[in-house]
């Protein structure tokens, strides 16, 4: 990988500079340049230093790059791997509901428990991702001067732990649940307002939102200024 002559490269082409002009510059040859941006040779430090004085950048460019760039790249390589995985999660949710729709009455338990599940725990999961990546990709091009949020811990860490605490007693309170309201004072008055807030975000799309804006406020809280 020609990591430092594509970055000679890039850095002169934006500069709108020649090889030869940059080769005058730092007192080299034309073929010398396209030997660094090719790949062939490499420039010592003594010439990297030359180089990023000739380019007017620092030096940790010429080596590194743009590092605003590859956390772009990667920020959204993961929002889009968000949006796939929630797009394979609903087709499962799909697949898996349909295999009880044909097999009679008794089923019908099996089914709505399903649908409980999958609505309340993974797809939560991954609709946080999805606003913590959303919110990522937004922040990669507003300047940290600029932003509402500064840099908190903890409330990074209170987003994750909320929606990691509500799909484990999501997934218990499903686990545990008959489907029968006769049996849901078993649970007490905290189970069975819980079971049915579970049985709301399950089966609403609107309070899902919460857990993409839950996503979303934890990577504000946690980006770097």
């Amino acid at each position: 990988m020609n990591m430092i002559g594509d970055n000679i490269k890039n850095i002169r082409q934006q500069k709108k500079l020649s090889q030869e002009e940059l080769a005058a510059k730092v007192f080299t040859t034309r073929q010398t340049i396209s030997n660094y941006e090719t790949g062939r040779s490499a420039p010592d430090l003594e010439m990297i230093a030359a180089l990023s004085e000739a380019l007017e950048v620092d030096s940790s460019l010429l080596l590194y790059g743009d590092r605003k760039i590859e956390k772009r790249r990667k920020a959204w390589m993961r929002w889009i791997a968000a949006w796939i995985l929630l797009f394979l999660i609903l087709i499962f949710k799909t697949v898996t509901e349909n295999m009880y729709y044909y097999a009679g009455p008794d089923a019908v338990h099996k089914k709505q428990m399903l649908t409980l599940f999958w609505g309340a725990v993974p797809i939560c999961l991954v609709l946080f991702f999805l606003g913590w990546c959303t919110a990522e990709v937004i922040l990669c091009y507003i300047p940290p001067e600029k932003r509402l949020f500064r840099r908190n811990r903890k409330i990074m860490i209170l987003t994750i732990a909320a929606t990691g605490l509500f799909a484990v007693l999501a997934l218990l309170t499903v686990l545990t649940a008959t489907g029968d309201a006769k049996i849901w004072p078993t649970y007490g008055v905290p189970g069975r307002i819980f079971f049915s807030l579970v049985n709301v975000i399950a089966y609403r799309f609107w309070p899902k939102l919460l857990f993409v804006l839950l996503g979303a406020v934890g990577c504000a809280a946690g980006q770097e200024e």
